[in-house]
């Protein structure tokens, strides 16, 4: 992991969420990527090998605990850092991200400050 500028991988579809993380981040000296599908995340980790991923649960291709489960299994992915954003409340939702070993899980609509906080949290573990 590069400590002075982290790669984060961003998979969301929505463009306003994307806009508005990726402008956050940016400014947090993090280097930035993002996809807005299933299938093209997971093709992004693969390649990108990201410090973290922020993971949408409702995707286009793949939904994000179908991308989750691919990761787990892949030997060479599965300790790749995920939190979770969702506009899901649902408790079976968590333990199902949870059980599948997210560094976090964050509800939409959330502080992009919080965002930082929990990345940065999840950089250290």
């Amino acid at each position: 992991m590069n400590r002075k500028n982290p790669s984060v991988l961003l998979i969301e579809d929505d463009p306003v969420v994307s806009k508005l993380i990726e402008f956050k981040l940016k400014r947090n000296n993090f280097h930035f990527e993002r996809r807005n599908n299933g299938l093209e995340g997971l093709s992004a980790v693969k390649e990108l090998k990201p410090d973290l991923v922020l993971l949408d649960v409702m995707l286009p291709s793949m939904n994000g605990f179908e991308l989750l489960r691919q990761l787990r299994e892949d030997e060479g992915l599965k300790d790749t850092r995920v939190i979770m954003l969702t506009a899901s409340m649902k408790i079976k939702d968590k333990k199902t991200a949870f059980s599948h070993e997210v560094k976090d899980y964050m509800e939409k609509p959330f502080e992009t400050d919080e965002l930082i906080i929990r990345i940065n949290k999840a950089l250290l573990n």
